[in-house]
């Protein structure tokens, strides 16, 4: 089996640190996983560990502005997936708008569904952003065969905006291994 990874609009910490986790920990023969393919910007593949069943990509789109991203992930995008055999498409952001089945879309923005926070934006700019994400990331989860929440709160939440989502689970992020080499030691006011 073949999987491919979007994380095409993975550009924050916490999408960068969950992607390097799960491909540091990653066992495909235990999985039966002859390749991942991972779609990135540069800033990021860079940072990926290297295995030798780990494909890196990194389209000259993807690392231009948000209307060439989305141009390559609703036009182009597919047909690497299909060209490259993959048989299963992990999203690492509800903003991927490619349209390939299955695919299992990890939800880590709460902001687009925190009505209280968006009425702090007033009527900016901000808040039509928020507004239109909120849409996307309705459609993208919607159409999405599975769902990763990484809290309870958050898999309450926006299901009470998207309705019942089939096929969802709660998995935390993990702690990444070098706090567990830190020793408690006495804060000091």
């Amino acid at each position: 089996m073949n999987i491919g990874i979007d994380a095409s609009r993975s550009r924050s910490g916490g999408a960068i640190s969950h992607l390097r986790g799960i491909l540091s920990e990653l066992k495909p023969n235990d999985h039966n996983i002859t390749a991942v393919h991972v779609w990135a910007p540069w800033p990021l593949i860079n940072q990926l560990p290297n295995r030798p069943w780990l494909i890196k990509h990194s389209p000259e789109k993807i690392n231009q502005n948000i209307f060439l991203q989305l141009f390559w992930q609703l036009h182009e995008f597919k047909k690497e997936l299909l060209k490259n055999k993959c048989t299963v498409l992990f999203k690492t952001t509800s903003s991927s708008i490619t349209h390939f089945a299955p695919c299992v879309t990890l939800s880590q923005d709460m902001l687009p569904f925190e009505f209280a926070e968006m009425e702090r934006y007033g009527l900016t700019l901000g808040r039509l952003r928020l507004i239109v994400l909120r849409l996307i990331y309705i459609h993208t989860l919607k159409r999405s065969y599975g769902v990763i929440f990484l809290t309870k709160y958050a898999s309450r939440k926006i299901q009470e905006v998207t309705g019942k989502l089939p096929n969802n689970r709660v998995i935390p992020h993990g702690v990444d291994s070098i706090f567990s080499s830190m020793q408690n030691k006495p804060i000091k006011p």
